[in-house]
């Protein structure tokens, strides 16, 4: 379906990506101004793509390689590059990502899709990454959780981590509407050489708790499991792996396409899936999300995580978002009326004269 590329590169384009969200002082959510006007212009359906995953595993490189742009900025610091969430300028046709072409005839029925970096996991605490990852995984069609694997996946890391996820599900109030509150999932093991039929088995299957030979090895199962139902019920489709092997330099190109080509194959044939994936708009509350309906819901999600115990009910958000967006577009609305009536009142007194001197 999409662009097969190989052998050299062209020179990627450079499309520095925007700050959205960050972690003020007091651990409260702060939106990035520009990149919230950026949203308010993109009136049609609006499709996130988010990644996560732990410090230092790669993340703004993927999404690079999946974008076919430098967006995102790469380090080889131990720290983290990225602080928060960002989110590419720019927002794409799936035809700009390798798709078929729109056969929406309407520019704003078209879907468009952004991509969103968030910080890595680990570094400040379960409750910061849960307060930083609410929101975009509310608002995202498909998720990709990048882990580096060399020796193969480890159920217990990858489930742990994933523990974010659930969490943050968790925050619906309503255990009913948590059911696919969220898009598809793609767990990308990165270094790893094993088949993704053999990581998917590994890391999603349901264990026999029959095979336990301990009662602490019983207890493991069962939050083990209890893990994987969780992800099934918050996610609209069940997690997929795909495994990217190790690259052959130390140094990764700054084109994937320079990578191997296994490499290669694996990251477009994710693409592709993506691009399927995102041919229908996200959904809340019955509800496609727009450019600016996700801006209008990102300071009211940090506005409602402020509190230790916050309680989300998708159907109260999506009727305040319409609130807020009805209020922004008559201020909108009104201030030009004010602009046009005192440039007409600027230019009556020209008239004036201008008749008066006939």
């Amino acid at each position: 379906m999409g662009e097969q590329d190989g052998g050299a590169s062209q020179e990627l384009a450079t499309e520095a990506a925007l700050p959205w969200l960050s972690l003020q002082r007091g651990s409260q959510l702060a939106c990035c101004e520009e990149a919230q006007n950026a949203l308010r212009q993109e009136l049609g359906p609006l499709n996130l793509v988010m990644i996560c995953g732990r410090l230092r595993t790669g993340k703004s490189y993927l999404l690079n390689a999946l974008t076919k742009r430098q967006c995102f900025g790469v380090s080889g610091q131990a720290r983290s590059f990225t602080r928060g969430v960002e989110i590419s300028r720019r927002f794409y046709t799936p035809e700009e990502l390798g798709g078929p072409p729109s056969n929406k005839r309407d520019e704003e029925e078209a879907v468009k899709i952004a991509f969103a970096d968030l910080e890595g996991q680990g570094d400040k605490g379960l409750s910061q990454d849960v307060k930083v990852a609410v929101p975009v995984l509310l608002a995202s069609k498909a998720v990709i959780f990048l882990e580096v694997c060399p020796t193969g996946p480890s159920k217990e890391s990858v489930l742990e981590s994933l523990q974010v996820m659930i969490q943050a599900a968790e925050f619906v109030a309503n255990r009913q509407q948590r059911k696919h509150i969220f898009g598809g999932i793609h767990v990308v093991l990165r270094d790893c050489h094993q088949s993704e039929a053999e990581c998917q088995e590994i890391l999603f299957a349901q264990e026999d708790e029959a095979d336990a030979e301990t009662d602490e090895h019983v207890k493991a199962i069962r939050t083990r499991n209890e893990v994987r139902r969780a992800l099934n019920l918050a996610f609209e489709r069940p997690p997929k792996v795909w495994c990217l092997p190790k690259l052959l330099s130390k140094d990764a190109p700054v084109d994937y396409r320079d990578t191997s080509d296994e490499f290669r194959e694996r990251v477009d044939a994710l693409r592709n899936t993506l691009i399927e994936q995102l041919a229908e708009p996200k959904l809340l509350d019955g509800q496609p999300l727009t450019g600016p309906t996700v801006a209008a819901l990102m300071p009211l999600l940090a506005e409602t995580l402020k509190s230790d115990a916050p309680s989300l009910n998708p159907t109260s958000l999506m009727q305040r978002v319409v609130e807020v967006e009805m209020r922004r577009v008559l201020d909108e609305q009104l201030q030009a009326l004010n602009s046009a009536t005192e440039t007409l009142e600027e230019d009556l007194p020209v008239a004036q004269v201008k008749l008066e001197g006939r």
